[in-house]
This record gives structure tokens, C-alpha cells and sequence, in this order.
């Protein structure tokens, strides 16, 4: 049985496409505008919004307790509990 020959076209076309998979890696991988450069920016993207969440609620946070500070009655309380408390004078005995 004679084998049947192939085409020149056909046994060239897995290094073909080989090498214009490899040739568009290397261009479109590390380039400035690249597959890494883009997903590296994503990241950093996503990394910066969330540390701007966090900083949005930590600026609510302290808004809150400055609110809570200018509450004469809330601020003498923590004073005290802060500095603690001092001696409750004893009432049984009065002064002399």
C-alpha cells in the first residue's frame, strides 16, 4: 500500500502557527500596552479602590466620633474614663 503524500502547506502549518503564536507573545505580553502591563494596571487599579473604601470609611469613622467629641456630656464621660474616675466624696460623713 503506497502511503499518500502530503502537502507541503500541511506539514508546515503547526510551525506557522507556532511561530505567530510566539512572535505575538512577545509583542503583546511584556509591551508597554501588553497583556501583563494591562492586567498589572488592573490590579493596581483594584488595589487603589479598595484602599480609597477604606479610607472613605475610616474619614466617616472619625466624623462620627468628632460628632460623638462636641457632646459636652459624651466628652466629660470619656475624660473619666480615660483619665478615671475621681474619688466620690463620701457623703456619711460630713465635712468638718
Amino acid at each position: 500500500m503506497r502511503k499518500k503524500k502530503t502537502s507541503t502547506f500541511r506539514r508546515l502549518l503547526p510551525y506557522v502557527a507556532g511561530g505567530v503564536f510566539v512572535f505575538l507573545a512577545l509583542v503583546f505580553l511584556p509591551g508597554p500596552n501588553g497583556l501583563i502591563k494591562v492586567l498589572s494596571r488592573r490590579h493596581q487599579l483594584g488595589s487603589l479602590r479598595r484602599q480609597l473604601d477604606q479610607t472613605d470609611r475610616r474619614i466617616d469613622s472619625l466624623e462620627t466620633w468628632r460628632a460623638q467629641l462636641e457632646d459636652p456630656e459624651f466628652a466629660t464621660e470619656y475624660a473619666r474614663r480615660c483619665l478615671g474616675r475621681p474619688p466620690v466624696p463620701d457623703t456619711t460623713h460630713p465635712a468638718r
